[in-house]
């Protein structure tokens, strides 16, 4: 598959997430973009992890988070996605995973991570695993 089609899935899987189109629909999209260069694929896992755990699939969620991490190391969102999917499913490791991605982030990644969990508080009220990474990172956010 050329790369204009897969950016057109990520665009479009994007444009459906914001409309709040159901998590199966979206989650096809991105699967589709996995077919793109290595940027592409990258952005797909990360939109991937993202998803199956607002949809309640840590197991999922995780190891599409570490496909992105794998693909660039740097990927902050992916890391925080590990965390998250971690705390959802009750996996240890939490606290050291979370050491890892606050060594890398930035200051602008943290604050799209905070709007992120916020996003995902407001559209699942009982997630009680985005709630708490939310709580540590405005704790850590200094």
């Amino acid at each position: 598959m050329d790369g204009t089609a897969t950016q057109d899935f990520l665009q479009e899987g994007m444009a459906k997430y914001e409309a709040k189109a159901p998590y199966p629909e979206v989650i096809g999209l991105f699967e589709k973009a996995l077919d793109g260069d290595k940027q592409t694929k990258g952005t797909a896992y990360t939109c991937l992890s993202w998803l199956h755990a607002l949809n309640g699939e840590f197991d999922k969620s995780a190891k599409t988070a570490k496909e992105a991490m794998r693909l660039d190391r740097t990927n902050a969102q992916a890391h925080f996605n590990l965390v998250l999917a971690m705390l959802g499913a009750g996996t240890k490791g939490v606290r050291e995973e979370l050491q890892r991605v606050m060594t890398i982030t930035t200051h602008d990644a943290l604050h799209e991570a905070q709007g992120n969990l916020q996003e995902a508080i407001d559209r699942h009220p009982d997630f009680a695993a985005a709630k708490k990474l939310s709580g540590w990172l405005a704790h850590d956010d200094h």
